[in-house]
């Protein structure tokens, strides 16, 4: 038996991204978002799972941004000690 998907509110779905109304909506026309599942004629909701999923998604980002950082200063550092180093030995840069 799978669980069945569980929808949420708009207020909650700010609550669970930290984005505003507007936010979320440029988002959802941009294609950037979940889609919604309209339940009715005025009323929507989205699927927590996929909401969730975005959100790690986001955070994945951060994590290779971050890394890629970091890894870029420490390649100049490298880079910096070893003209240093040619420096102080007399060669050429």
């Amino acid at each position: 038996m799978t669980d069945a998907p569980t929808l949420i509110s708009m207020n909650e779905t700010i609550r669970v991204t930290s984005l505003s109304r507007t936010s979320i909506n440029v988002r959802r026309s941009q294609g950037n978002f979940p889609q919604a599942v309209m339940l009715g004629e005025k009323r929507l909701a989205f699927v927590r799972q996929e909401v969730l999923d975005w959100v790690q998604a986001r955070i994945a980002e951060r994590g290779a941004t971050v890394r890629t950082a970091t890894e870029a200063r420490a390649k100049a550092k490298v880079a910096a000690g070893e003209r240093q180093h040619r420096a102080e030995d007399g060669e050429a840069a």
